[in-house]
């Protein structure tokens, strides 16, 4: 068997797609020291190291609940975990900066776009990960492409784009109004290196409440 890490790494100084950089990876106490702790506690560390990471809910490869953008959205835990385990279908949408993905690029993929089923959209925008224009120029669903695709009844759908439409919360709240068993995974990468079929992993933190989390996300075939 063959695993391949669709996930990107998180690291501090990496961009999100609001902008800021939030990611932080601090070491309250090295070996062998002791270390201030929040309001003013100690940390006893002994000979261990004690670091502490703050990140945000939809850092690098993530999932978005449908919280996130729908007040009456339901959190996290209500995706099945099943949702992030299983067969799942690559369907490769090549596109330039900026692009549509249309309904007429979906509709030669219909038979694997069914309901229950975990579909992944390749673009190849993953290789701009890092540069400036990935958070501003990737290519984009169309509304008409989302609501083609919220009637799919799909249980995941994962892109290799930050976000799946350039317009704020308007092709979000299409995908994920439809139905909270709907895993919308964002930034995945290395799509090149897997097969049109695969198992995908990609489970999120344990966070009642969340809108969402990072998740390690691999292709094992």
């Amino acid at each position: 068997m063959r695993l391949v890490d669709l996930s990107h790494p998180l690291h501090p100084g990496a961009s999100r797609i609001t902008g800021e950089r939030s990611l932080k990876h601090e070491a309250l106490s090295a070996h062998g020291g002791g270390g201030a702790g929040g309001h003013g506690s100690t940390v006893m560390s002994g000979s261990r190291s004690v670091p502490r990471l703050v990140l945000g809910t939809h850092e690098g490869t993530h999932v978005d609940a449908t919280s996130y953008y729908l007040p009456e959205g339901h959190a996290l835990e209500h995706l099945p975990l099943d949702c992030f385990f299983g067969s799942t279908q690559l369907i490769r949408i090549p596109k330039e900066p900026r692009q549509d993905i249309t309904v007429d690029d979906l509709v030669p993929f219909e038979a694997v776009l069914r309901p229950g089923g975990r579909v992944i959209i390749s673009t190849g925008w993953h290789l701009e990960y890092g540069t400036v224009r990935y958070f501003i120029e990737h290519p984009s669903i169309t509304v008409e492409a989302a609501q083609y695709l919220a009637h799919r009844k799909l249980k995941m759908l994962g892109m290799d784009t930050p976000t799946p439409g350039r317009e704020e919360g308007v092709v979000h709240r299409i995908l994920l109004g439809d139905t909270v068993q709907l895993a919308l995974i964002g930034s995945l990468t290395n799509l090149d290196q897997v097969p049109g079929q695969f198992t995908f992993i990609g489970f999120p933190l344990n966070l009642p409440g969340s809108d969402g989390s990072p998740i390690r996300a691999v292709a094992a075939f």
